[in-house]
This record gives structure tokens, sequence and C-alpha cells, in this order.
């Protein structure tokens, strides 16, 4: 029904409270409540009109409940936002507006104050968010829409969209980092303002161009742009059969008509909003019908649910005027935030959560278009596509779901067989199953009979799965496949997928020597007894210096005129106090003259000296254990004849040292042509744990033997022959530009990276460091400054001992220096039985 009241209304605010409280008296007496449907004047609402009413009667509305309608023209906000008011005022308590997004938020802005519930479907792309509590809006976020495609593009196994919108950047950037997280690269094409002709036509060109997969053409775009590059379609020669379209409306959009153009497309999906479950018929709403449809059944549920209640009125300005509003709109909008519906749930923003879309199949036969359901999408379920049924009409993306023949042998990681023969795994294989989810195709993986990678002998013939790919009896060679040029004149080669050296594996070596010992492990022979040495040299020459000092003379005299004499320290005495000093033990005496306290000053500084590096070398050789025999590298193997080299036969690194273009590569070959021939990893390692032997083979494969037996196995710790690792197919295949680039794409999106972690985590038990210990016996070379600072103490020592000499001299208070004519004065002992000791 359709009713305007005009209603006068006072500037005295008692009056409007009078006024008010007798329209709500008489609205209460007959329980009536009004829906307000406000929409623009380009929407055809003739369906839901004649529709709806039946509809909400059918599923237990109150009958109470009318519909106001409003039509919204450009320009006449104004009135339109007076009439809001007036059926407020006659006891309307929600709206249901379909109108464009501007005019959308300037209504919901206007009503926002009012308490009143507004149900928002807009018809053009809005960025605008809810800023009114009292707002909803139908159409579900965006970011829903976003992983509907998303999850779309995974299960057909895209690698490669382009994009053509008229929505946000912030959104595209959104939508385009879900597609990076499922690993499919995307460029976007903006259409601000509207249709642009030109850059339509350049984007269809330049998907057009591309060869090498089939790519995706993403259309979010409004219903008048999607008409319009659909006119374009039918006017264009360019061929798109091998190209698929997915049609997404940036907004609701009345019908699919019009569309007749994304025919020339291979196959064109049609990614519609959520429709409810209307009877059959009412299931040929479009998507903007279905919203409206929604609206007012949400609204009317709400509604039922609170009209019964007791009813209070406030008073509120709405436009010039002041209106009472009715209680049960605010319950009613508390209400639609716990209400789902269908397909309507909202949260405390006004967003509708429960985001739900059709996905259909477009065709035009018979100068009709039509459409067929294939899948649906929702936010709980995800995608689901019914049993028997085709997402895409032909699968005929990527490399058309063929088999390849893929060549490879056994290397762990890399290529391993699972238990009993029943599968392949590793980081090659895991590699193999991501390229074929993005291209498309099955692979069959089979073992070279020989069991090697591929060298050639002196008559040209190759071996191994090099050879596989040379005959093309495969499409594809896997493994830690090694790029040489020799290989590359018979067969070509992927980009890498990573680098790699070659390393050596070896047994771990013991130290055997008694532990009792360990102790004196720190220094080495010859420095221990140059601190013996040191002890001795010193106390004599402590001695020497106190005996020839004029100050201990002149000691001596004064001590004689005084009746009495201490006893002198003897050599003997002399070296046990550096020997104290050296034990960190102290001394009670100390020489009186300057170059006896030089002496024994710089020997405590040379004591601390040697007492730390030998307290920090003590400790790594108590809690470290030590390899007798380390090998870092292979200069260290190759000169050594203790432990011979052992190289995978078939092997890239095999056919280098055959070659010898180097002496290290001339020594190990001619010790790898003594040494038993091993075919794979398994066979050499037995050899390397039971023998002296050592593997030289691919670090990456070193690191992963080391952890498998960290206890008995140790590592070179520097690689050699570094190149990198690709895959292989016979020369001039097809598939050759297309496999490097999705190998360089998986680098890129850090898939790579992430498998090798898998295949190449740490053990908690292994050493951090591949040698058992790099710890050292200290040599006298590396504790020489000690001494050297002690030997110029010494020195100065002798100096200083010289001056006092000449001093004593000059002033006539000693004796000559070096003259025994001391006095002999053999006082008794003092009567009190002491005896002091002096130097």
């Amino acid at each position: 029904m359709t009713r305007w009241a005009d209603m006068a209304t006072s500037d005295a605010h008692v009056n409007v409270w009078a006024v008010v409280s007798l329209a709500y008296l008489v609205s209460s007496l007959t329980g009536a409540v009004n829906i307000g449907f406000i929409y623009h004047e380009s929407y055809n609402a003739s369906i839901v009109l004649t529709t709806t009413l039946p509809y909400i009667a059918a599923n237990n509305a109150s009958p109470l409940v009318g519909i106001v309608e409003i039509r919204l023209a450009e320009g006449n906000s104004v009135d339109v936002i007076q009439k809001v008011c007036e059926e407020v005022k006659n006891n309307t308590v929600g709206f249901v507006v379909v109108s464009p997004c501007r005019l959308l938020t300037l209504l919901e802005a206007a009503v926002g104050g009012l308490d009143v519930p507004v149900l928002g479907v807009h018809t053009d792309p809005c960025h605008h968010r809810v800023t009114v509590p009292s707002s909803f809006r139908v159409q579900p976020p965006s970011e829903y829409r976003h992983n509907a495609i998303t999850s779309l593009l995974r299960a057909g196994g895209f690698v490669q969209v382009a994009i053509l919108t008229d929505v946000s950047e912030a959104q595209v950037t959104h939508f385009r980092s879900l597609l990076s997280g499922a690993f499919v690269e995307s460029s976007v094409t903006y259409m601000y303002g509207g249709y642009n002709a030109r850059t339509a036509t350049a984007l269809l060109s330049r998907v057009t161009e591309n060869d090498d997969t089939t790519t995706c053409l993403i259309l979010m775009l409004g219903e008048q742009s999607l008409k319009e590059v659909s006119r374009l379609l039918n006017t264009t020669e360019d061929d798109f059969e091998d190209n698929i379209a997915i049609v997404v409306p940036s907004s609701a959009v009345s019908s699919t008509h019009g569309l007749e153009g994304f025919a020339k497309f291979h196959d064109v999906l049609y990614i519609s909003a959520a429709r409810p479950n209307f009877p059959s018929d009412v299931k040929s709403f479009n998507t903007t019908d279905a919203h409206v449809l929604d609206s007012f059944m949400a609204l009317s549920t709400a509604i039922n649910v609170n009209v019964a209640t007791a009813d209070n009125v406030t008073t509120k300005r709405c436009g010039d005027s002041y209106i009472g509003i009715s209680s049960v709109a605010q319950r009613v909008t508390h209400s639609l935030r716990q209400l789902e519906t269908n397909s309507t749930l909202f949260d405390n923003t006004g967003q509708n959560q429960m985001s739900f879309y059709n996905i259909d199949r477009l065709r035009y036969e018979n100068n009709t278009l039509t459409s067929e359901h294939v899948a649906t999408w929702s936010r709980r379920g995800g995608l689901d596509v019914p049993r028997g049924t085709e997402l895409f009409r032909e699968n005929t993306k990527g490399l058309g779901n063929i088999t390849l023949r893929v060549g490879t042998t056994v290397a762990a990681p890399f290529v391993m067989k699972l238990p009993n023969n029943s599968g392949w795994e590793g980081f090659c294989v895991d590699i193999l199953d991501e390229l074929a989810a993005r291209l498309n195709f099955r692979y069959e993986l089979i073992q070279s009979p020989d069991e090697f990678w591929g060298t050639v002998d002196e008559d040209g013939n190759w071996n191994g799965v090099v050879e596989m790919a040379r005959k093309k009896s495969i499409h594809l060679g896997i493994g830690p496949i090694s790029l040489t040029s020799e290989r590359e004149r018979v067969i070509d080669f992927t980009k890498p997928y990573m680098e790699e050296g070659a390393g050596i594996i070896l047994r771990r070596f013991e130290d055997k020597s008694s532990k009792i010992f360990r102790v004196f492990k720190p220094f080495t022979e010859s420095v221990w007894l140059s601190v013996a040495g040191a002890v001795l040299v010193v106390g004599f020459t402590l001695a020497l210096v106190n005996h020839l000092s004029p100050i201990k003379q002149q000691q001596q005299e004064e001590e004689g005129e005084g009746g009495s004499r201490r006893r002198g320290i003897s050599t003997s005495d002399n070296i046990w106090i550096v020997y104290e000093s050296y034990m960190e033990q102290g001394c009670e005496i100390s020489p009186p003259n300057i170059s006896g306290r030089f002496i024994l000053g710089f020997w405590w500084v040379f004591t601390i000296l040697m007492v730390a590096s030998y307290k920090a070398n003590l400790v790594a050789f108590l809690t470290v254990n030590f390899v007798g025999k380390p090998i870092r590298n292979i200069d260290d193997l190759a000169d050594q004849t203790a432990i011979k080299p052992l190289v995978k036969q078939g092997s890239n690194l095999y056919q280098e040292l055959q070659k010898g273009e180097t002496e290290t590569f001339r020594k190990l070959w001619a010790m790898v042509k003594t040494a038993p021939s091993v075919k794979n990893n398994d066979e050499a390692l037995d050899l390397v744990l039971t023998g002296d032997y050592a593997l030289l083979t691919d670090q990456s494969q070193i690191e992963f033997l080391r952890m498998t037996d960290c206890e008995n196995l140790m590592s070179g710790e520097t690689p050699f022959n570094v190149g990198g690792l690709g895959f292989i197919v016979p020369e001039s295949s097809p598939l050759l530009e297309i496999l490097s680039l999705n190998l360089i794409q998986l680098q890129e999106a850090g898939l790579t990276e992430k498998w090798r972690h898998r295949w190449w985590s740490p053990s908690a038990t292994c050493p951090t460091s591949s040698q058992a210990s790099t710890v050292q016996s200290l040599e006298l070379e590396s504790t020489s400054g000690p001494f050297l600072v002690f030997a110029g103490s010494t020195t100065l020592a002798l100096l200083c001992l010289g001056v006092e000499c000449v001093y004593f001299r000059v002033v006539g208070r000693g004796r000559v220096c070096g003259k025994s004519g001391t006095r002999e004065t053999e006082a008794s002992i003092s009567s009190e039985g002491n005896t002091n000791e002096t130097f």
C-alpha cells in the first residue's frame, strides 16, 4: 500500500509531543506497523511488489505489516528525507532502500539519528563502509566475493589471471594478495568512472597474445560496463577460444541480458550474489531482487518478534520537525543483529556475514543466453561442486590433462621411494606435484634402468636419465641433475630450481687417546717445557737481581750497624717464590728494590695471561669430542691416503674427476679408481660407516644423510664445484618455456624454500657444526706473547738495576756493584728469639 500523511507540526515542542502521542495512540489500537520501500526510479520494483506481500504472508509474518512505497529520483533527496520523516511518524519501523551508493549513504545518514533500521541494497559499486549504527548492508563484504573467486581459480588450476575492474584499489589489492597466497599471478586494469573502450580493447588484445597457458579473464564490473564489454566482444575479431572468463558483477544487476558477447570465450562462469531458498515462482529473481526480497523477509521477521511488546515513544528531530519514534524500531534494530535468515546474518557493524554465491555457466545457444548451475560457494562450506558436474565445460587449461612420462632415479631427499614401492616422495616430487596442479597434467615416474643420472663415455654414448630424455622416451627428467655444458649439447635444461655444490661426508673419527691426561692438552709439550723453564729462569734472575741490588746491600749494612742481621733468601727460595706466584698462591715476601719488583710484578701479569689461556682452552677440551683426522675440504682429502674417496658412477662429479682438469681432481681420481664402485647413496654409506672411505656427492644430499645419523657421520666444511640443479627435457621440447616460467614462480612465491625446510629440517641432536670439533692444542707461537712481555719486563728490570748501581756509586752510599765485600757481621740472634728474613 502507498500512503502519504501530511501532518502539521508546531514549533513548540509540547505541541509536537501531543500530536505524536495521539498518532501513536491510534496506531497502537490497530497494531499496524509498516516497512518503507525506497527505490531509485531506475529500478523495476514491480516484480518485488507483486511477490513480496504474499510471500511474507505465506511465511508466518504478521498480517499487520504493510509496505510504504517511496520512489527516489535524482535531485529530490530532500523531499525523500521529508517523506521518510512522515512515515516514521506514522509508525514505519524500518526501511529497505535500493539505490546507487551515493544516495544510499545520504539516506543512511539522514535516518541514522532516528534509530530506525535501514537495509540498503546498492546498485553500483559502493566503497563506503557502514558508519550509522542502525544501517545494514545486504550485500556481503567484498572479501567474501574475493574468496569465492580465489577458490574457483584454485579449483580450475589457473596460474595467470587478468583483472578488469571498476572497484577501489584497496579492494583489488586485498584480492591480489589472496591470489598471491594461492600462487596465482595476476595483472589488473582499472576502469574508473565507467566503461572505457580503449582500456577494454587493450586488455582483450593482451589476453589473446598470451599463448603459453590458458589465461583467465576476471571482469569485476557494474552492469552497464559488463554490457559494454559484451558489445565490444561482439565487434572484435580476436579469438578467445582458448580463454576463460569469470564474470563477477561488482554491484547488484537486474539480469544477465546483454552479456551474449562473452560467448566468444571457451567458457564463461557467472558468479551472482546470494539467493535465498525461495519458492519456485520467485527463483527467477535476479540478484537485486533476491537481495530486496531477503531484506523484507529479515525486517518482517524482526518486526514479528517485537510488534506485540509494549511500545514507548521518544521524540527526535527529523528534517525540520520533531517526530515520535516507536521503541519497536529500536528493538527491531537489535533483533536484526541476532537474526539469521536464508542469506542474511548481520554483525555489529551492519555487514552481512551470510555470504553465499551461485556459480553459473553462461551459454549462448539458439540466439538465447542460458545459464547452467555448476557450483555454489559459502563462507562456511567453501566451494561446493555437485557430484557429476564439471566446473569447466572442457578441461583445456594448462597442458590439457595429458600424462607425462617423467624419468628419475633414487637420490635422497630429492627423489625417494615410499615403503613397499607404493609411490614416490621427496623434494623434486613436491615440485612436480605443484607443477602438475598448476599446468593440469598427470605424470608417471619411470626409474632409470641403470640408476644413473647421465654421463657420456669416450665413444659419445650416454646413459641414465639424460639418455632417456635424449631418446625422447620421457617427456621430463627430475632430480638433482647438475647443469653442465656437455649435457646441454644433447638435452635442454629448465631454469635452475636451486643452487648446489658438492661436499664430503665421512665417518666420525673420535680421539682414542686416554682422557686421564686430557687436562694437559690445552698446551703442547713445547709450551709446558717453556713454562717450566720460565719458572727456573725467572727464579735465578730474581735471585741475581736481588743479590746485586745496592738497596739490598745498603739494607744489610744498616742492619749490621744496628746490631742485628736478617737471614738472606737463597736462590732456591727465589725459585719457589716464582713458582708460588705462577700457581696463584701469593707470597708474603716482596723485593725491596725496584728491579726485583719489576721482575716479580710482570711475572704476575705473565701468570694471569697464561692461566687464562689454559682455562679457556681446557673447557673446550673437556666438553667437546675431538676429530682425530679432520678433513675439511677436498684438498685435505687429496693430500692424504688413509681415507679413499667414493663417487657415484653416472654422476656429473664422477665425470669431472675423470677429466682431471686440476691437480686436486687428478689426485682424487687416482684414489677413486682403486676404490669400490657405487651407484647410489646407500651403497656408499655402508662403505663409509664400515671402512676408511669418504663419499663425494651433492651438498644437499650430504646434509640429509648427515641428519639421519649425525652421531656417526660428519661432513666437510667447504663445498666445491658449485652449480645449478634443474629439470631436463628433450631438445626443442614445447614444455621447456612453460616449466621454466613456473619454476621461477615457485621460487618467487617461496614454495621451494618451504619444501627445502621440510626435507632438510635439522635434527635437535645434531651439532651445528659439521665437524666434531675445531679445537686444537695451542702452539708455542700462539702463546709467545706473554713470553715476549715478560722478556721485555726483565730487560727493563736489568736497566733499573744499572741505574741503581750508578746512583749509589755516584752518591757514595753503596759499594761497587758486583763485589762481594760485604761486611762480615755475624750478629747474634736477638734476645727475643726472632729471626727476620729479607732478600
